[in-house]
Order: structure tokens, then sequence, then C-alpha cells
């Protein structure tokens, strides 16, 4: 474990989990987020879609069949709920939607709606509609929407993505707090040695990320590094530690660690969260 000079500084927004999250990317009823279990299979275990041309069928994988966050039409008599609430509409309870899903925002921010009416609240929604086989989100809504388990896809299981990725936690021991996504590695072990690393890539603005391989030296100022070895990582060679709600530790890359690394009459200002990570300083 690094080391930490001082305790982060305090910062305005909505708060999660101590940290702070930015609601400016979005409106109440239009955000959601989505919490996932790490699968036990391995990757080639992801079932063919049902439907839409999935990965495994050779067609664009990030495609929705045509699917969007108003593809429940309200007059159309087949909807599971004819008579709820349309896509993109706060809710408390599936029944008040015209789909019958009401995504639950699984992280703990304030401001943001307890859940929006959406186009699924599960992987498995979209499996049976044929429409993918994974529940994320749209990026530029935040509803909830149904995906081919592409990179940055929020996962439940590992069937939910495609065939050459996996369905990880983004951070270890956050599980909870960040959802758990269609990543390119788990560990190190999946990049295939010659010095590349698995590290987590973060998305805060909507709520999404991904763990892919890296080579050393090319995360900069801000970005997520390994606990272990991560100096070599960062492009600063300066891997330091934030602490979240002192039982979470994040590695991010900046300028120090210790008062040590700055210059004479200097001290190391650690890392902290504000619309993201922000690096480690010499002050």
């Amino acid at each position: 474990m690094g080391l930490t000079a001082c305790a982060g500084d305090d910062s305005s927004g909505s708060s999660f989990a101590g940290l702070t999250f930015p609601t400016g990317a979005s409106t109440p009823g239009t955000s959601a987020g989505t919490e996932g279990t790490d699968g036990t299979s391995g990757a080639t275990d992801a079932p063919e879609p049902t439907g839409g041309g999935g990965a495994s069928t050779g067609s664009d994988p990030t495609a929705t069949s045509g699917a969007t966050e108003d593809s429940a039409d309200p007059t159309d008599p087949t909807a599971p709920n004819p008579d709820g609430l349309p896509n993109g509409s706060e809710c408390t309870d599936p029944a008040q939607c015209m789909t019958g899903n009401c995504y639950k925002i699984p992280l703990p921010v304030d401001g943001l709606p307890p859940g929006i009416c959406s186009e699924c609240d599960a992987d498995l929604d979209c499996v049976a509609a044929d429409l993918g086989t994974a529940c994320t989100v749209d990026a530029m809504t935040l509803a909830a929407k149904c995906s081919y388990g592409e990179a940055g896809s929020f996962c439940e299981s590992q069937a939910a993505c495609q065939n050459d990725l996996f369905c990880v936690a983004l951070l270890d021991g956050a599980d909870g707090l960040l959802p758990h996504t269609c990543s390119e590695c788990r560990t190190d072990a999946d990049c295939g040695g010659g010095g590349l690393r698995c590290v987590a890539e973060l998305d805060v603005v909507t709520y999404s990320g991904v763990k892919h391989c890296a080579v050393p030296g090319s995360v900069g100022k801000g970005g997520l590094c390994p606990l272990t070895d991560g100096d070599a990582m960062c492009a600063t060679g300066k891997c330091a530690v934030f602490n979240v709600l002192g039982n979470l530790d994040v590695g991010v890359c900046g300028d120090c660690k210790t008062d040590a690394d700055c210059g004479m009459g200097q001290t190391c200002t650690p890392p902290k969260f504000k619309d993201g990570f922000v690096a480690s300083t010499c002050m």
C-alpha cells in the first residue's frame, strides 16, 4: 500500500461514498446506473444472443435493433403497461413504467432519482426481447438501454459480454459502489506479459468505465494505477493512494506520494475526487 501525506480536500457537488460526482451531465429523471456480479465462467461461455445479431453473428455489436429510450410506444396496446410512464420518467417501482422496467440507480449520489423508466433494468430483459445481451447506460441520455456487451457496457454476468471480453468489477472492493463492466482484462495475466498491466479507466460523467491492458508509463495524471508496483505505469512515475471511507484504496497517478517527493519547502497534496480523480501535486 502507498502512503497518503494528508487528508484530501473537501469539494462541492453530489456525494458518492464520501466523494463528489458531477450532476451537470444529466437532470433528475434522465440518469441511470447499474450493478452487476462477477461471472465465474470463461469468456467463451457467453451464449449467442437470441436475436438482433449479436457479436457471435458478426453484426454490429453496438446495434440495438432500432430500440431507443422511447422504444415502448405509450399508445401501443401490446406494451407491458401501456398506461404507465414513458421511458425517461422518474420511478420507484416497475409497475409505474410503460415498459415494466424501473432501472434502479445503485450509486448513492444525492439529487438523482431512485430509478428511471427504461428499456431494461436487467440483462435478461434484453435477451428476452431480442435486443441484446446486456443492460447498460446510454452515454447521451444516461437512460438504461440494451447492448451486445461491447467494451464498457455494464454487465451482470459473463454471458452479457462479447466473447473476447470479461465481466469484471472496475475496482476491487467497490462492489455496490461501481458497476461491473465488459472489459479487456481481469488481471495482469490476461494482458499477455511484456510489462502490460490491467488497469481501470473511469468516466464519472457517464458513470461508466473499463479495464484494459496498458503499457508502462502510459497513464497520465489523474489516471488510475495498480496499488502494487504501480509507479511504473504512471507517466510521472508516482502512483499515489487515495483512500475511500477508510476501507478502499485507489491508486492515482500524480506528482508525488509523500512530502519527500517534493522540493524544499513544498508539501504533497494527495489525490482527491472532484468531477473525476485529481492527481497529487506539490505545493
